[in-house]
């Protein structure tokens, strides 16, 4: 009966482990810059940079790399608290079709300490989107952000950009957000957080899987009892 009672709190170990079948980690990242090497501004054009991930995947929020571009103000000095995101399809190599968009939630923004200069450090901004997108595995995505409250002023915050970005090519920009994209020479750091689904359990596995869940079943009526 012990043997019994053993095998059964193994088998349920073993399905709750196969049943969890997620993992919250970063499904696509440059990482974040090592130096300073240049920026792009992100108040007056909408800043993309595409992205892929491995496997399907459920995107929940993104970490990008921000500086100033006023040395009269460096750091956050002046930007005025405004930021939105963009998350579209792929079309030629360039941002697509509008898959979703909103202002960041949850926004928190962290000095780096990486130096830009004059201009300050380089600052992570780390936001939630508003709600969560699924992206299939293998495809190409672009992420925007719009720094600013308009489009009329030049808002000092700019997208940083890193020195051996994880796909080439892969950023653009459309002035004042009109829907036309011109390529940008280099990429941008970010990255983009989500839960990616495991891999479906192989058949051979289902028989351990069900035994699992007799464990687990056995467990919870001996403990009612």
């Amino acid at each position: 009966m012990k043997g019994l009672r053993n095998l059964a709190v193994a088998a349920a170990i073993t399905a709750t482990t196969m049943l969890s079948g997620v993992a919250n980690a970063s499904v696509f990242s440059t990482g974040a810059p090592a130096s300073y090497i240049g920026s792009n501004n992100s108040a007056l054009w909408v800043q993309a940079n595409s992205f892929s991930s491995a496997s399907a995947s459920n995107i929940f929020g993104a970490t990008v790399y921000m500086v100033s571009q006023s040395t009269g103000q460096p750091n956050l000095a002046s930007w005025d608290g405004s930021f939105e995101y963009f998350l579209y399809a792929n079309s030629g190599n360039a941002p697509g079709a509008l898959l979703a968009s909103g202002n960041a939630a949850n926004l928190t923004t962290t000095n780096t300490g990486i130096s830009a200069g004059a201009v300050g450090n380089i600052w992570a901004f780390s936001f939630d989107f508003q709600s969560t997108l699924g992206i299939q595995g293998g495809t190409k995505y672009w992420l925007g952000i719009h720094s600013a409250n308009d489009y009329a002023v030049r808002d000092p915050l700019s997208w940083a950009d890193i020195a051996s970005p994880a796909e080439a090519s892969s950023a653009a920009e459309s002035f004042h957000n009109t829907g036309s994209w011109t390529p940008y020479s280099l990429a941008h750091a970010f990255s983009i957080e989500g839960t990616a689904a495991r891999d479906v359990p192989e058949p051979g596995s289902m028989p351990l899987l069900g035994l699992g869940l007799v464990g687990l079943a056995m467990l919870r009526k001996r403990r009612s009892a």
